[in-house]
């Protein structure tokens, strides 16, 4: 399974709060299910994004809000990690812990990647996180 907030336009719409608790009671309850009825369960991938402001997420040309082509959107500020505010770090740090605490009620996940090209999409980068 691949698990993604992002390519839901409704879930990166509501509040951060209800994004905290949407893996743990979607994804892990889905994930243990799944263990249960299937046996090995494993999550294939996830990142630590929260809406699409990452580079060539939707596709070279898709519409999003980091480049401007998605209404009422904006990605004002939202790669420069070295610039994020406390509250930014802190609510990605819940967010990680949140979803790290659901993928592991099956047997086990990958973060997206290690490290991307320049830190271009910090949400993306594992190494960055750490």
């Amino acid at each position: 399974t691949h698990q993604y907030l992002i390519f839901d336009p409704n879930l990166m719409k509501v509040s951060q709060e209800t994004q905290l608790l949407f893996p743990c009671a979607a994804w892990g309850t889905a994930l243990s299910q799944s263990l249960q009825d299937f046996g090995l369960t494993f999550c294939g991938e996830w990142s630590v994004a929260a809406d699409d402001c990452a580079l060539y997420l939707n596709g070279v040309g898709g519409k999003s809000a980091y480049d401007g082509s998605c209404a009422n959107c904006t990605c004002v500020g939202a790669n420069d990690w070295e610039n994020w505010t406390p509250q930014k770090k802190a609510f990605l740090r819940q967010f990680t812990e949140v979803q790290m605490d659901a993928l592991e009620m099956g047997n086990g996940w990958f973060f997206w990647t290690w490290k991307t090209e320049n830190n271009i999409n910090p949400v993306w980068d594992y190494q960055l996180g750490l």
